[in-house]
């Protein structure tokens, strides 16, 4: 499933591949292993403005206000 987000986003030029995959830390920097968090990254995210994130939360994206239901 991951792949095929990944690959849209790389056609959309919103993200693209890294020649070289690199570690970051918390920050976003590029780190060595020592000092990573989380794992090697292969993608790089160019314009993180246009990336929409929803869960299971039905039409409402928004998680800072409950909604009576």
């Amino acid at each position: 499933m991951y792949d095929v987000i990944y690959d849209a986003m790389i056609e959309s030029r919103v993200a693209s591949r890294r020649p070289i995959p690199v570690y970051t830390d918390r920050q976003g920097k590029e780190v060595g292993v020592g000092e990573r968090f989380g794992l090697e990254q292969d993608i790089k995210i160019d314009h993180k403005h246009y990336l929409l994130f929803a869960d299971e939360s039905g039409c409402s994206t928004n998680q800072k206000k409950k909604m009576d239901t």
